[in-house]
Formats: C-alpha cells, sequence, structure tokens
C-alpha cells in the first residue's frame, strides 16, 4: 500500500514539473523573448521588405548598414499596435533612433522588434554620414531667405 502511495505522489511531482515547464515556455512566448530589456539603436536603414511566413501571415523587415535586420511587429508585451505604421515610415536612406526589443537568431529566424521611432535624422549619404547642407553661391544655406539692405 505505501508503494501505491509514493508511485502516485511521484506521478504528482512529475505533472507538476511539466506544468511549471509548460508555463515557462508559455511565458517566453508570451513576452517574445523573456527577459529580454528594450534598448535605443541608431540605425541606417537601406531596405525595407516583407517576409511570407508558413502561417500565411507577413513579417516587416527592415535591413540596416550598421545593425543587421530588425522586424516590426505587433507587441501585446509593450502595448504596441502600429506596426504597420512603423515600418511604412522607416525610408531606405534614412537614419533614425529607434527603440528596440529583442534579439537576432539566426536558426530561429528571430530579429529584433523595432516598436518606436524616436527620432528621425533624415537622409543620409552612401557612406552613412549625414550629408553636409549645401549652400548657394551668395553663402545662404539651401532654403535660406536673407532679408534685403534696404538702405
Amino acid at each position: 500500500m505505501s508503494q501505491s502511495r509514493i508511485a502516485s505522489a511521484f506521478t504528482l511531482v512529475e505533472l507538476l514539473v511539466v506544468i511549471a515547464i509548460l508555463g515557462l515556455l508559455v511565458g517566453v512566448g508570451f513576452t517574445g523573448c523573456g527577459g529580454c530589456s528594450s534598448s535605443t539603436a541608431q540605425i541606417h536603414v537601406t531596405k525595407t521588405w516583407t517576409k511570407r511566413v508558413s502561417d500565411g501571415s507577413d513579417t516587416y523587415l527592415v535591413g540596416t548598414k550598421n545593425n543587421g535586420n530588425f522586424k516590426c511587429e505587433d507587441s501585446l508585451r509593450d502595448w504596441h499596435f502600429n506596426a504597420s505604421d512603423v515600418w511604412a515610415a522607416l525610408e531606405p536612406g534614412h537614419m533614425y533612433t529607434v527603440n528596440i526589443r529583442g534579439f537576432r537568431s539566426g536558426w530561429m529566424s528571430r530579429y529584433p522588434n523595432i516598436y518606436e521611432i524616436v527620432e528621425d535624422h533624415g537622409p543620409v549619404d552612401k557612406a552613412g554620414e549625414k550629408p553636409k547642407v549645401p549652400t548657394s553661391p551668395t553663402g545662404n544655406k539651401e532654403g535660406e531667405i536673407k532679408p534685403l539692405n534696404s538702405g
């Protein structure tokens, strides 16, 4: 009789361990990357494209010159539900400061998620530097209007 109690107790312990492991896996999946913290990155966007996933949905991807690839995806954890708007606002050839969460994993096909554009620094040249403001022959910066002297 004591052996059956030990066997049923062992089965209960196994069941609790399985439930704990499943809870951990669901928690990691729900948050996107477990304990990943958010960070800020400065990126030079080179291209944007969509990738069709096996379930028929699309992933919005962003290629950069200096930081690899990113995705724009809605995130319940960050209360972020405008990924398509963020992705559409990213223009190739521009430099941005963005808030991201996550990590790159090639074997899991995972990308860090851009969930907010902090600042658009504007277009950059081919070397990745912000172009200098051109000046006109009169010394005015382009678009600048100097008042005429009336005297």
